[in-house]
């Protein structure tokens, strides 16, 4: 795939998820994803990613309550299994990217709530979450769902 300006690369992705479903929601997850990326920076210089794979494995709980609309929190644990990611500049150069242990392991928090209609064909849901892993980052997510 062409990104922009002679910029390639390529991004696969697989997830499984599996959980128990009453009130409080005990999951269990693994995703696995492997990224080749390459661009030019400046005159004679290409910068690359290559074989970056990622094999993280997350457990955590889930707790959901109606109150007019639907609230949640959930907590989890993610462990990051790979090693051995690097990034080439120029042909000469190589960085790693590999996680230190400190970095593999972290939690993340995430509050929000959800509202559903037309008997739960449309839903519309809102999220933020703190992560650490290392280092920290807050997020947020809003979306739209439908079922058919």
């Amino acid at each position: 795939m062409v990104l922009k300006d002679s910029a390639t690369g390529r991004g696969l992705a697989l997830g499984v998820e599996a959980g128990r479903r009453p009130d409080r929601d005990a999951r269990r997850g693994l995703s696995w994803s492997e990224v080749d990326l390459s661009f030019a920076r400046g005159v004679n210089e290409q910068v690359s990613v290559e074989d970056a794979r990622s094999l993280a494995d997350r457990a955590g709980l889930r707790v959901e309550m109606e109150a007019g609309f639907q609230l949640l929190g959930s907590a989890e644990a993610p462990r990051e299994f790979s090693d051995g990611r690097s990034a080439r500049i120029s042909r000469e150069q190589v960085a790693p990217l590999s996680a230190t242990a400190a970095k593999k392991t972290g939690f993340r928090l995430e509050a929000g709530g959800s509202r559903s209609w037309g008997d739960g064909r449309y839903a519309l849901r809102a999220a933020a979450g703190y992560a650490a892993r290392g280092n920290s980052e807050i997020d947020g997510e809003i979306s739209f769902a439908m079922r058919f």
